[in-house]
């Protein structure tokens, strides 16, 4: 979510969809509600398991994995 002490900072957010092993980096943004918001709707409505992350947050977060053949990362849905 936004940062109340500092609304003007711009950051990027990483969506990724846990699903599929794909990602995507938007920004730079000030409000990442609508973000959140329309993971919610994928998981609520679609079953489908996305997260949004700051990159700050990324090495806790998202579970990744390289490929052994092309050094790519390989996202996996986390144990619940």
């Amino acid at each position: 979510m936004a940062d109340p002490d500092h609304p003007n900072d711009a950051f990027f957010l990483i969506i990724a969809d846990l699903d599929t092993g794909m990602f995507c980096v938007e920004g730079p943004m000030s409000d990442d509600a609508p973000w959140y918001a329309a993971a919610g709707r994928a998981g609520q409505q679609h079953a489908r398991h996305v997260q949004c992350v700051r990159p700050a947050q990324t090495v806790m977060r998202l579970p990744v994995n390289s490929n052994a053949h092309t050094g790519s990362p390989v996202f996996h849905q986390a144990a619940s």
